[in-house]
């Protein structure tokens, strides 16, 4: 097992083993799990495609809660960002805030499948972040 107490730690193991980050905590995760690289790689994988189902629900302008009080919100920021060419913040971090706000309304829906209860906040902006650079072609799904 990798020692996680820097990242300096983990870059220096890295190196000397030859391999990215990403592929010596794949395969350090698969040794503690008991379980091949691949078949840790297929649960990530499944787990990324929740999360970019759950922006993807989260952009429907009828999306809204039981109350029918909140909803669309993710829609309206999206919206906002095409027609202001990225308003105040840019293009790139207002469609980033755009989706993570439509993670945070489905984040009971699709993402129920990864947590038993809903998770907002950061938990929404690292998958819309994902999201949006998967889209715009800076990242891979793998790299991601």
């Amino acid at each position: 097992m990798i020692s996680y107490n820097s990242i300096k730690e983990i870059c220096d193991k890295a190196s000397e083993q030859g391999l990215k980050i990403s592929e010596l905590c794949l395969r350090d995760q698969a040794r503690q799990m008991e379980q091949s690289e691949d078949e840790i790689y297929a649960t990530m994988e499944k787990n990324f495609d929740v999360m970019v189902e759950a922006v993807s629900k989260g952009n429907d302008p009828e999306l809204r809660s039981t109350s029918g009080l909140t909803g669309g919100e993710g829609y309206k920021m999206l919206r906002y960002a095409q027609e202001s060419d990225g308003g105040l913040s840019g293009m790139f971090l207002s469609k980033a805030i755009g989706r993570a706000m439509c993670v945070c309304r489905t984040a009971t829906q699709p993402w129920g499948r990864l947590w038993r209860r809903r998770r907002q906040g950061p938990a929404a902006s690292c998958p819309a972040v994902w999201y949006r650079c998967m889209r715009i072609g800076t990242w891979t799904k793998k790299t991601l």
